[in-house]
Parts: C-alpha cells; sequence; structure tokens
C-alpha cells in the first residue's frame, strides 16, 4: 500500500538508529511507531477488517526493513502485485522467491498463526476485554513474546545447532553423533534443576506426541531436499537421543529455523516472523472479545495470595501466586 509504505517512510527516517541497535519487538512495540499507526487509523481507517490489514502489512514492512538495515543492505519496497508471503520474503531477500519458497513460506505462516489460548494470545484478549484499543492489544502481545519463554524458541534452536557446525563439511560422510548425544543427555538431566538447561524446541504443553505441526514441517524441508544437510544431522540426532531417553518429542519449533534458514532469512528476524504470523491470530481474538463486551478476569479459585504470618494464619514466609 502507498500510503502505509510513505507513512512508514516518516517513521524510518526519524529512528533509522532504533531500527538498528535495538530487537524487533521493541521496535514493534515503539511509541513513533504506534504514533505513526494511530494517525493513520484516524484519517483512514474506520472498520477492523481495514485495521487488520494494515496493520498486517505494518508488521511485515518493519521486520522486513528491521532485516535489511541490520544488515547493512538496501530497503527493498514492497511489490505492487505480490501476495502477502510472497512480498514480505521478498522485502526480506531483495529477490523475488519462486513459486515452491513462496508456498512452503506461506504454509509455514500459517502453522504459527494460531494455536491454542497461548501466552500472547491471552494477553491480548485480556487487554481487549478492557477495551483498549487494538494497537494497545496487539502491544500486549508484543510484550508476552519479549520473555524468554514464548515466542524465541525458533532463534534459540538456530543457535543451539550452530555450535555444531562442523568447520570442514566433508566431516559429515563419517561424523560420529557421539558428542550432540552426550550434550542431549546432559542438559535432560540437568533441566530437572535447572530450567535454563532446557532443549528448546522439545516437548509441549498441549502435545504429548510428536506436534503435528512438526510432522509437517519435516514434509517441507524433504521438498526442498535437506536431508543432507548439516544441520538436519545435528537436529535428528538430538531428536532421538530425546525421545529415547525421555520421550520428549520436537514441537514447531524444533525445524523451523532449518527451514528459515534454507529460505534464505537471518536469524535475528525470527521472533519477528513469530509475530507477523500470530498477529492474525490476536486480531481475531482481540475483535472477537470486542462483541462480547465483558471484561476477563481469572476465577477467584484460581488465583490465591500466600503472605507472611498474618491474623494468626501460620503460613510460610513465601510470596506466590498459584
Amino acid at each position: 500500500n502507498d500510503r502505509l509504505r510513505m507513512d512508514l517512510g516518516n517513521v524510518q527516517n526519524s529512528s533509522t538508529g532504533l531500527l538498528i541497535t535495538r530487537d524487533i519487538i521493541e521496535v514493534l512495540k515503539d511509541q513513533r511507531l504506534k504514533s505513526a499507526w494511530d494517525a493513520m487509523v484516524h484519517v483512514r481507517y474506520k472498520n477492523n477488517q481495514e485495521i487488520a490489514l494494515q496493520l498486517m502489512a505494518l508488521f511485515a514492512i518493519v521486520v522486513a526493513r528491521y532485516s535489511r538495515l541490520t544488515r547493512g543492505l538496501t530497503i527493498v519496497h514492497p511489490h505492487r502485485y505480490y501476495r502477502y508471503a510472497k512480498n514480505l520474503l521478498y522485502m526480506i531477500r531483495g529477490d523475488a522467491p519462486n513459486e515452491q519458497e513462496t508456498r512452503i513460506f506461506e504454509r509455514v505462516l500459517i502453522m504459527h498463526m494460531e494455536h491454542s489460548y497461548n501466552a500472547s494470545t491471552h494477553s491480548a484478549r485480556i487487554s481487549a476485554s478492557t477495551g483498549a484499543d487494538v494497537y494497545a492489544c496487539v502491544d500486549a502481545g508484543l510484550s508476552a513474546l519479549s520473555g524468554k519463554f514464548h515466542g524465541g524458541a525458533c532463534e534459540e534452536i538456530w543457535k543451539m545447532i550452530n555450535t555444531f557446525k562442523p568447520q570442514d563439511m566433508s566431516v559429515l560422510i563419517k561424523w560420529d553423533p557421539e558428542e550432540i548425544e552426550a550434550w542431549v543427555k546432559d542438559r535432560l538431566e540437568r533441566s530437572k534443576t535447572d530450567p535454563d538447561a532446557k532443549i528448546m524446541g522439545l516437548g509441549h504443553r498441549v502435545y504429548k506426541v510428536l506436534d503435528p505441526r512438526a510432522r509437517i514441517i519435516t514434509g517441507l524441508l524433504g521438498e526442498l531436499r535437506l536431508e543432507n544437510d548439516w544441520s538436519w544431522f545435528v537436529l535428528e540426532t538430538i531428536r532421538k537421543t530425546a525421545e529415547t531417553e525421555k520421550g520428549i518429542h520436537p514441537n514447531i519449533d524444533f525445524y523451523s529455523g532449518m527451514l528459515y534458514r534454507a529460505l534464505g532469512i537471518p536469524q535475528n528476524i525470527l521472533v519477528g516472523l513469530f509475530a507477523i504470523a500470530r498477529l492474525n491470530g490476536w486480531l481475531a481474538h482481540i475483535f472477537e472479545q470486542y462483541e462480547t463486551g465483558t471484561l476477563l478476569r481469572p476465577p477467584e479459585d484460581e488465583v490465591e495470595y500466600i503472605g507472611p504470618y498474618q491474623s494468626g494464619r501460620n503460613v510460610p514466609e513465601v510470596h506466590k501466586w498459584h
């Protein structure tokens, strides 16, 4: 959209330094971006569908520009006739993806779009129930993504497998998986007492079997003929060891980073891509909540404050929420 592109150009011209020096979630939450958005909405966009479409465009352009600027590359403007997924990949890479790449990227975005009542969706919907405006509700969802336990697994897995990247690719022919297996066993053992030792991308709060979305991702990796890639060997060794030792299975994030890398997407925008996809789910929940007109509160019996000794009650000296 030419009007949106012009407004974003003004934002970027005043905040190029911010785009380069901060992470992508901080950029999407920046007040200067919200100010430009508010001006556009108040003047031009009146209904929820228009607001949703413009927010989707806004996120795509900002993430793509962040990707280019942080790599020292020139900005690529959106193509007037490309569909959403193709345009996003085009603006990130600088060259037009082919039909196979576009279809695969679109499917990955769809799979990340909505999945149960997750932390960021909950945050966005709770905010909508108070009557907060759309951008404030989306900002609540983004705030949930800034935490390390939601949305960042894909990037962490990318960092993890890079520690096993061989200097000499020819060693893959005779690569011994024992080093990786030992590492997995050590992390699984330490994770019993240390949350930071948890291997990202394994296990899921909903699925106790292989995440069906992960099964689809592996099929897409097969289409790209990546079965001989070094990172596939690392991921499969981790998966097999974790399943054998603890019966823990991969979730969608486990393989997504490898797929994004194959599509030419840089590591530092993976959380931004997650936000772009999940935005659609947030907006659906936000608009639905607006229609209900009810304030969401947790049931009283699910929230109990336990404090120090008071009024004769012998309560442990702790502060925590159940």
